[in-house]
Order: C-alpha cells, then sequence, then structure tokens
C-alpha cells in the first residue's frame, strides 16, 4: 500500500475519506443557523490570514520539492497554473548527493522542517474547525484524524529513509534538522507513537459517531448535535 503510489491507501481516501470527512464542517455549518456562527471580524481575519498563510507554506513546500525531482531528471517544466506563489523553485539549492539519489537540503526543507507541510495540512484542517465554532466535536474529527495520520505517516517515512539512505540519511538529518516545525525534538518511531494514540481512538470514533448522527438525524430530521445531547428541532 505503500509503495503502488496511487494504490489503495489513495484511491480508498479518494472515494471514502474526501467527500465524507472533508465535509463535516460544512454539514455543521448548513445544519446551525448562522447566529450561532457569527464571529466578531477580528475572528474571522485571524482564521482566515492562517488559513492562507499556512497553505502557502503548504503550496510552496511542495512545489519546491517537485521541482527540485525535474531539475535533477533534467526535465523542469514551469507550469503556469494558480496560484504561482513566491518561492515555489530554490534556486541553486543545496544538495546531498547520496547513492540512493540526491536529497533537497535547502528550503522550506531545510529551515521550516521535514515535513513542514504535514503541519500544514493539520493547520488548514483546524482552520476550518474554528470556523464552526466550539459547540461540536463533529468539526474536529478531521483536524484530529489527519493529525493521527501525518503523525504515523511521518514515522513511517523515517523508517523507510533510514533504510533506503542508511548513514547517509543522518548526514541528511543534520542538513535539515527539523521535522515539523524549526524546533529540535527526539525522533518519531510508529511503536511510540501506537502506543501515544492507541487509547483515544476508541473515544474519538465514539464521538464523530454520535455527532454524525445528531447532525443528520436518523430519521431524516435535522438535530443540534453537542457532546452529551442531541435536540431535535
Amino acid at each position: 500500500m505503500a509503495t503502488e503510489k496511487f494504490g489503495f491507501m489513495l484511491i480508498f481516501w479518494n472515494i471514502a475519506g474526501v467527500p465524507f470527512t472533508y465535509a463535516h464542517a460544512t454539514l455543521y455549518l448548513a445544519n446551525h443557523p448562522p447566529s450561532s456562527y457569527r464571529w466578531p471580524l477580528y475572528y474571522n481575519i485571524a482564521i482566515y490570514t492562517l488559513l492562507l498563510g499556512s497553505y502557502y507554506i503548504w503550496d510552496t513546500c511542495n512545489s519546491q520539492k517537485n521541482r527540485f525531482k525535474q531539475q535533477m531528471a533534467g526535465t523542469p517544466v514551469l507550469r503556469k497554473t494558480f496560484p504561482q506563489l513566491p518561492w515555489q523553485t530554490v534556486k541553486n539549492p543545496q544538495i546531498l548527493y547520496t547513492q540512493a539519489g540526491p536529497l533537497l537540503a535547502d528550503g522550506w526543507y531545510k529551515y521550516g522542517g521535514r515535513k513542514i507541510h504535514y503541519t500544514m495540512d493539520v493547520v488548514m484542517a483546524l482552520c476550518w474547525g474554528l470556523a464552526c465554532g466550539f459547540g461540536s466535536f463533529l468539526p474536529y474529527w478531521y483536524p484530529v484524524w489527519i493529525t493521527i495520520v501525518v503523525l504515523q505517516r511521518a514515522a513511517r517515512d523515517i523508517e523507510h529513509c533510514k533504510e533506503k539512505y542508511g548513514d547517509e540519511w543522518k548526514e541528511y538529518e543534520k542538513l535539515c534538522p527539523y521535522l515539523f516545525i524549526p524546533v529540535r525534538y527526539p525522533d518519531l518511531t510508529r511503536s511510540s507513537l501506537e502506543a501515544c494514540w492507541s487509547p483515544f481512538i476508541p473515544i474519538f470514533s465514539e464521538q464523530v459517531l454520535m455527532c454524525s448522527m445528531c447532525i443528520s438525524g436518523i430519521d431524516g430530521t435535522v438535530m443540534e448535535c453537542n457532546s452529551s445531547s442531541r435536540v431535535e428541532k
């Protein structure tokens, strides 16, 4: 699943995750009166600023990686798609040449973190929840879920890179010492992460199931949801 590119993990998520999980915040807003999520102007500005800022980092970080791969393959193609943002290409980047291939040791990967685009995934998801307020757990199910996913995926990637690059990966970690944010902390391992989050998964699953039943209503009626009760309107 992890090596076949467009394989089960990606296909399943695009079919099951995107239409149902991404819509939680929208479903919450659609089933509640606008007065329940009418926030002050400064709050809305703060959320939009955070969302746009995190999108900028996410977009340019992925672009730097993709264009670096094109440069190394000798096939750089500048696509004129929207949006065209500053720093999508690192000019004359620092490169670590290894026996398994070149590694980009510059740009966001050096100064922000090797997985800072994962962090921005979480921040953007959190913005969707913050736009809904704090009346239900449902809008926050996706931020919680994506946090678990990126932590597990990052730990899996680290294990794969250590196996692929060997001792040269240690040199790369010295050049790009940060992971999710520009702060140093111990390495992630799959076993340590699974031990931390496994007790909480049943709780999160029960909460999102209850909130999903509340917001849509089993019998088709519109329900109002909080973490402990359901009130039919």
